[in-house]
């Protein structure tokens, strides 16, 4: 397989905390275990404006980045797999994955990721 050009040009390394299976315990939100892992990928700051409109308001004024690499990262889940997203570490602030776009065309496979700040946690 070819390597994508994004990560022959200005790659990087970024930690992703990644948590499984969550659950509702007295009503209340508890995530599930924590694993960290590193990955490559070329990061690059993402404008409001290209946001997608169903991405709720309050978080079109939050800062935002968009992340192309050959990890698969994993989006919320609800209804019955109840997991949060994975969140990048990125200068210092964490990123939660909002958008995830695979693309498995046999040759250039790549995810493109939108991550917002999480301004709770980061």
């Amino acid at each position: 397989m070819l390597t994508p050009m994004f990560l022959s040009v200005g790659s990087t390394t970024a930690t992703v905390k990644r948590y499984g299976q969550g659950s509702y315990l007295h009503g209340r939100w508890v995530d599930g275990a924590e694993t960290t892992f590193t990955i490559k990928a070329n990061i690059q700051p993402h404008t409001v404006k290209n946001i997608r409109d169903t991405t709720p308001e309050g978080n079109k004024s939050k800062k935002a980045i968009k992340v192309f690499t050959t990890t698969t990262l994993r989006m919320t889940q609800e209804g019955t797999a109840l997991q949060n997203g994975d969140k990048i570490l990125w200068h210092s602030e964490l990123y939660e994955v909002s958008e995830l776009y695979t693309y498995e065309m046999g040759v250039l496979n790549h995810t493109m990721v939108i991550a917002i700040r999480d301004e709770v946690n980061g």
